[in-house]
């Protein structure tokens, strides 16, 4: 779970209905960033590096672990599998 605590800052947004529709994403949404609050997000983390750095340096060797070659293929076909692909 990503949040601030452990070294995540999400980002808002608002949902947007695709224009365009596809036989996977029929009638799906897209997550549109809100640049605002991305600014907001970057003068922050650059304001308090120091509190940051330790937590984002945790969350990265958190993700390098979870999203390895073998664990990003095996949700890919996972995923694949569940859409009957």
């Amino acid at each position: 779970f990503f949040n601030k605590e452990n070294g995540a800052y999400p980002l808002r947004f608002k949902l947007k209905k695709l224009n365009k529709s596809t036989k996977i994403y029929k009638n799906h949404c897209w997550a549109e960033p809100s640049l605002e609050h991305l600014v907001h997000l970057m003068r922050y983390i650059y304001e308090n590096q120091d509190k940051v750095i330790p937590k984002a340096k945790e969350l990265g060797k958190k993700i390098i672990k979870d999203w390895s070659y073998e664990n990003t293929a095996r949700k890919i076909k996972e995923r694949l599998k569940q859409l009957n692909l």
